[in-house]
Parts: C-alpha cells; sequence; structure tokens
C-alpha cells in the first residue's frame, strides 16, 4: 500500500485537476484531512474525477455552507488500533468522537448534484438515510478488499 503522503498528494493532485483550484490540507493528531470547495458549475466529468479522488481515502464526505459546497477526504496516519480481548482479532476499535447519528446513506450523498451509483453499490443493508439538505455529515467508508 502507498505511504499516506503519497495518498495525500494523489488526493490533492486529483482534486485540484476535477476543480482547478488546491484543496486545503489539515495536519490532524490520527489523520490528514483534505477539503476542497466544489464550484457551482462543476461538469459531470469533474464530479465523477471528485468521486474517484474520494474513493481513495480512509473516509469522505461533503457538506454545504450557504453559499457553497464542500467536499472533504480524510487519510489516516499509522496507528496501530485497539483491541481488547472481547473484540474479534480482525476488527478495530471505534473511533473516538466518530457518532453514528451524523453518518448518511451512501446512495442519498450527492454532492449537491443528484445520487450517484457508485457510491451506492457501496451501502449494507443496516444503513439509515439521516442526510439532511444544508447540513454537514460524514459518509462511511468501506476499505477495499
Amino acid at each position: 500500500m502507498p505511504s499516506m503522503e503519497t495518498r495525500t498528494v494523489a488526493i490533492v493532485c486529483m482534486l485540484n485537476a476535477a476543480i482547478e483550484a488546491k484543496p486545503s490540507i489539515t495536519d490532524e493528531v490520527h489523520h490528514i484531512r483534505i477539503e476542497a470547495a466544489i464550484p457551482d458549475d462543476l461538469s459531470s466529468a469533474g464530479r465523477q474525477a471528485i468521486l474517484v479522488a474520494l474513493g481513495h481515502a480512509d473516509r469522505y464526505g461533503h457538506h454545504r455552507a450557504p453559499d457553497r459546497a464542500f467536499v472533504w477526504a480524510e487519510l489516516d496516519k499509522d496507528v496501530r488500533p485497539v483491541t481488547s480481548p472481547l473484540q474479534p482479532s480482525g476488527a478495530s476499535a471505534p473511533r473516538a468522537g466518530t457518532d453514528p447519528s451524523s453518518e448518511c446513506r451512501l446512495d442519498e450523498c450527492s454532492l449537491g448534484r443528484g445520487p450517484y451509483e457508485i457510491q451506492a453499490s457501496r451501502r449494507s443493508a443496516d444503513e439509515k438515510p439521516l442526510f439532511t439538505a444544508g447540513s454537514s455529515h460524514r459518509c462511511p467508508r468501506r476499505r477495499k478488499r
């Protein structure tokens, strides 16, 4: 697997090419966060390029401000998972500060432009739609097998 730095540069470059603007990068304690404003006149090819870029992240999502939409991607730093005897060895502990009520169904995510079948194919049956237009939310992201 490529290093976190390589993945960060790749996602930033892909988003930069898709939106023709430089995304912001924030170095947090446990992850790197990349955020980019989405132009109102983004083409369908640009939206597809954004989805491809976000697919390389550990988590991604979008939110709308009153004047603009944003997408974000997070890449985990190399942190060992916390496990306990009660937890299966293949599972990782839930991340601190993760609120399941803030998640949305992937088929409801639209970046403000309508649902994407690419994302809908990744949702599981137990995920409930919680997206409210104009609110910020997290999109659950599963690792590729």
